[in-house]
């Protein structure tokens, strides 16, 4: 067994033996290291607040802002569907759903 493994027979054989799989395994551990140190940068970029996702993380004033648009279109949205006749007109002589102009103050 030891002789068909040192002749580089078989799996385990060609692991060892084969000097492509070799450089392949190098060249795969290279790219998830660059892969890993970029994602390591982007965290570290993050909790610097650097960009948008790190604006959001630090920045309370913003992810509140963010947070009270979601909502204001979550209620847009269910107004919406309640009262459609609000935000469209329907024309039934060229049978085309015309938009209103839309209020942004609250209900």
């Amino acid at each position: 067994m030891i002789a068909e493994i040192n002749a580089g027979h078989g799996t385990l054989g060609k692991l060892i033996k084969d000097e492509t799989v070799y450089n392949d395994a190098r060249a795969a551990i290279a790219r998830f290291n660059t892969t890993a140190e970029r994602i390591d940068n982007m965290v570290a970029a993050a909790q610097r607040g650097e960009g948008t996702v790190g604006k959001l993380l630090t920045d309370d004033a913003l992810y509140s802002n963010v947070n009270q648009l979601s909502s204001e279109g979550v209620k847009m949205i269910y107004d919406f569907r309640q009262n459609p006749k609000k935000y469209l007109t329907i024309s039934y002589s060229n049978a085309v759903a015309v938009p209103r102009k839309l209020s942004c103050t609250p209900a």
